[in-house]
């Protein structure tokens, strides 16, 4: 696909009124910071990482309420700190 969008190709058969001596010409409108693969699987990183994010608050907000007050109280997060 990148190969396509940025016209490195010699030949396109499926498009032959494509002018590769024109492609200096193409802009970017948002212009890709790494390669099309790279873009594709930082995308999908940050999708997961989301997903798990939202699996997590799903977790926590199953918790019974004595584990949240628990959990919030000032004494344990003294604890935490030590």
């Amino acid at each position: 696909m990148e190969a396509h969008h940025e016209r490195t190709k010699a030949k396109y058969a499926s498009n032959p009124d494509i002018n590769t001596q024109r492609s200096r010409y193409n802009i970017h409108i948002i212009k890709p910071e790494a390669s099309y693969k790279r873009e594709s699987d930082n995308r999908i990183e940050t999708a997961q990482l989301q997903a798990d994010y939202h699996n997590l608050q799903r977790f926590v907000d199953s918790l019974p309420e004595e584990v949240k007050r628990q959990a919030r109280s000032p004494q344990r997060s003294q604890d935490y700190q030590r």
